[in-house]
């Protein structure tokens, strides 16, 4: 692939930079993806992913935590926001959730936002 077709990939999450199981998942996740060649920008909070989307005009796609800054519908409802800005800016852009695996029923994951997502992961 060449320089100027390289990928660009934003993922959002304030775990990727901890030693904890999710941490070091997403840090193989990012490293893969690397490894192929694609530029990885690591956005922290949800604060540094609404300043992201006017520095980061070229991503080709967005991996978002659904956990971001905590497992409560509260912050739930933040993430959900941030991917409602996201479509606001750019409805074709591919969207992939990311969440932990759970017995604990979706609750909180609204269908406007399940209509909005692309895939799961």
């Amino acid at each position: 692939m060449k320089p100027e077709e390289s990928l660009r990939v934003a993922i959002i999450d304030d775990a990727h930079k901890t030693d904890a199981p999710q941490g070091r998942a997403i840090q193989r996740i990012i490293t893969g993806l690397k490894d192929y060649g694609i530029h990885v920008s690591e956005v922290a909070s949800p604060e540094d992913a609404r300043a992201a989307f006017s520095a980061l005009p070229d991503i080709d796609c967005i991996l978002i935590n659904w956990n971001l800054g905590g497992d409560t519908p509260e912050r739930h409802l933040k993430t959900a926001r941030i991917i409602d800005e996201i479509r606001d800016r750019n409805e074709k852009i591919p969207l992939f959730l990311m969440g932990e695996p759970t017995n604990a029923p979706p609750t909180t994951l609204p269908l406007k936002t399940v209509r909005e997502v692309n895939e799961y992961i």
